[in-house]
């Protein structure tokens, strides 16, 4: 009895480790699973939370969020009905993706919405990880074709903007109207302390919940800096 009772215990500790480790943090978890909820989240990203997440798996979940927000059941939906005349022209450039294999497909079709682009014109690096400036431009892509409008330009050179963020001068050129935008519309904040660590690697958790953030049609946060 007493065997059994030990045998018992640490099964269910280590039922409670594996399902523990494979959840979002506390502070995702709102997020993640209202988007869950309401199926704008593809389910093959919603696990490995705090593993970094790669170019492909990226394209995966903006492009989901994207046809469900239009209204489309599958990707093969959304392609027909939306994408026939795009694809039928479409060069198939990016020669380390396959064009047969479902996976890819989201990058080819997020390619075409002008969400992402290549390393160069033949590669596009599907399992390279996805830095947070580079997240932001593409979700600040996402929210402006959800809502119809361009985000408003920033000024880089406002002084509000220059010391927003303690690792500002970390931020690369090319990068900082993105990030200052997504910062700016309340959809992608700091990481703590001030900073936003451009040049750290995304998780799969920080991509669900900013991904739910997309064209929430709530007032652009101007001049608020909000760390997760």
């Amino acid at each position: 009895m007493k065997r059994l009772f030990y045998v018992a215990l640490f099964f269910a500790l280590f039922s409670t480790a594996v399902l523990g480790a494979d959840e979002p943090s506390e502070w995702a978890k709102k997020e993640i699973y209202n988007g869950a909820d309401k199926g704008v989240i593809h389910k093959d990203i919603m696990c490995n939370y705090k593993e970094q997440i790669n170019r492909r798996d990226f394209c995966k979940l903006v492009v989901h969020y994207y046809y469900k927000n239009m209204g489309y059941s599958s990707l093969e939906d959304f392609m027909q009905k939306h994408l026939k005349e795009e694809l039928a022209k479409y060069e198939y450039k990016f020669q380390d993706l396959d064009k047969n294999n479902k996976d890819d497909m989201y990058v080819f079709v997020a390619n075409i919405l002008e969400l992402v682009n290549g390393k160069s014109n033949t590669k596009f690096a599907p399992n390279d990880k996805l830095t947070r400036e580079q997240a932001a431009k593409i979700i600040l892509g996402l929210n402006e074709k959800l809502s119809g409008n361009p985000s408003n330009k920033i000024d880089t050179k406002y002084s509000l903007y220059k010391v927003a963020f303690a690792d500002n001068d970390k931020i690369s050129n090319w990068a900082r109207y993105y990030v200052y935008s997504v910062n700016r519309l309340g959809i992608m904040k700091g990481v703590g302390g001030n900073k936003f660590a451009p040049k750290k690697y995304y998780t799969r958790e920080q991509a669900c919940v900013t991904v739910t953030r997309v064209n929430k049609k709530e007032e652009p946060l101007y001049g608020t800096f909000l760390d997760d």
